[in-house]
């Protein structure tokens, strides 16, 4: 019972998250001077772990743990594209304007 409470809250957490994070993460890429591109590794790091959390609240806890035994090289790849995140996040960005637009710091 535990396992599906867990399954559940992971659910809507990711839901919760499944729109303003891409959408922050595009507006920051380009403040950075970078393309929007670079927030979809995160996105499917949202999917990945919905999709965990359904198969486990459909199928149960072993059926989750059967796909997170096969698919465990996604674990790696979620991992990277969380530090991406919280590097994207920590980046200064460009100093004037950029090919995204004006400085939303008004600074030159």
């Amino acid at each position: 019972r535990s396992r599906l409470q867990l399954d559940g809250f992971t659910l809507g957490f990711s839901l919760v998250l499944a729109v303003p994070l891409p959408a922050l993460l595009v507006r920051r890429a380009h403040d950075c001077g970078f393309g929007g591109w670079w927030s979809v590794p995160v996105v499917m790091l949202i999917l990945y772990q919905s999709a965990l959390s359904i198969l486990g609240m459909a199928r149960g806890a072993a059926a989750r743990l059967a796909a997170e035994n096969i698919l465990w090289p996604l674990d790696w790849l979620a991992i990277l594209a969380g530090l991406g995140a919280v590097a994207l996040v920590l980046v200064p960005g460009t100093a004037g304007p950029n090919r995204f637009g004006p400085d939303p710091r008004g600074t030159n």
